[in-house]
């Protein structure tokens, strides 16, 4: 098919949602679709952009451009996805991650696809969606979770199941070829989160076990320069090494290199614009801790256990019970066995389930 994905991303940038979009892109251009991105392109160097994102360069890129006033931006999108989708009938579908977007492409008669991570947050957002949702053009909503397809199927008691697709996020197979990062002292056990700072991620949490577990190495990967010196400050932990961002490509590296991966969720977690996605999300970085074979440790949620089980891919423990915490780090480092066993079914489970190929095939199914 010829696909035409309709974005709000920044490309390239730090934010999970621009990874979101190129991987999906880079799966629908390897299943052999022809596939064309809009989005918000910040380098001249597209080369460069393929290169970070480990994306195909068969993507056809374009540049929306931007009005420079953010408050005007959302209309903007409206009007130039509608003058594109009207101009480019060539089209097959049409895929968005943003509701504003898809408005504008209703009018082409183009099939549309609305993926949502979230329910509507305002009474505009909720106007938008049902003007899209009771459209002649929408196909189907793809929801990250069960429970998101659910409240979805609550507030709007017009959607059928049948219209809508649970599609967890994915990852990519790593390249087994790809060298470890050289992390903390020899012959001492790594663990690290990979992620996000923002409130509610939990990186305060492995903070915490760094200094209560001296006999392990902790690594945090990622996070703004402003919030890596905050916790560097907070924490003086000398088995502490909070590496800050790096480029998506590179994160292989650290995972390869850590012995048990952490995925240390509260209860609410808060990100761009106030919204609380806890119940909802379907976290990237705990699909690459399985797709690189790790035992994971991980909090103990209803939305984290539609994909890991304790005891059989990862090990589920109360997200603030600092003990378990411990307890589950220390029975993991100290059974190889049990290590591997978890991590060998998480990277089975995500091979034959979650990799971007497969959840790109299963939105379009049928269409």
């Amino acid at each position: 098919m010829n696909l035409l994905y309709l974005s709000d991303s920044y490309i390239p940038s730090s934010m999970a949602n621009s990874v979101h979009v190129m991987k999906m892109c880079n799966a629908f251009a390897n299943g052999g679709h022809d596939i064309t991105l809009s989005c918000y392109i910040e380098s001249d160097d597209q080369e460069s952009i393929f290169v970070a994102y480990e994306a195909s360069p068969q993507i056809k890129l374009f540049d929306i451009g931007t009005t420079g006033v953010a408050g005007l931006r959302r209309i903007f999108r409206t009007f130039v996805y509608r003058k594109i989708a009207a101009s480019n009938r060539r089209f097959d579908l049409i895929y968005s991650r943003d509701i504003y977007s898809l408005i504008g492409a209703l009018s082409s008669g183009i099939p549309c696809i609305f993926e949502a991570h979230t329910p509507p947050r305002t009474r505009l957002d909720h106007h938008a969606f049902h003007y899209v949702s009771k459209h002649r053009s929408f196909a189907r909503l793809v929801v990250i979770t069960q429970a998101l397809k659910d409240a979805f199927l609550e507030q709007y008691d017009y959607l059928t199941p049948e219209q809508i697709v649970v599609a967890h996020d994915g990852a990519d197979l790593p390249n087994p070829d790809v060298k470890s990062a050289n992390l903390g002292r020899d012959n001492v056990p790594q663990l690290g989160y990979v992620g996000s700072l923002k409130p509610g991620k939990g990186a305060e949490i492995v903070c915490e076990l760094a200094g209560s577990l001296p006999e392990y190495d902790f690594h945090i990967v990622g996070g703004e320069v402003h919030q890596v010196d905050a916790l560097r400050d907070a924490y003086p932990h000398t088995n502490l090494t909070l590496h800050g961002h790096v480029s998506h490509a590179e994160v292989n590296k650290y995972l390869k290199a850590l012995d048990v991966a952490l995925f240390p969720m509260q209860s609410s977690v808060i990100v761009s614009g106030g919204t609380d996605i806890a119940k909802w999300t379907s976290p990237l970085k705990l699909f690459e801790y399985m797709a690189a074979g790790k035992p994971i440790v991980a909090s103990d949620f209803s939305v984290i256990r539609e994909i890991l089980t304790s005891e059989t891919n990862a090990l589920l423990v109360p997200a603030t019970d600092m003990q378990q915490w411990q307890l589950a780090i220390q029975k993991l480092c100290g059974s190889d066995a049990l290590s591997k066993k978890l991590g060998t079914q998480a990277h089975h489970d995500l091979s034959s389930r979650y990799t971007w190929q497969v959840r790109s095939a299963n939105v379009i199914q049928g269409l």
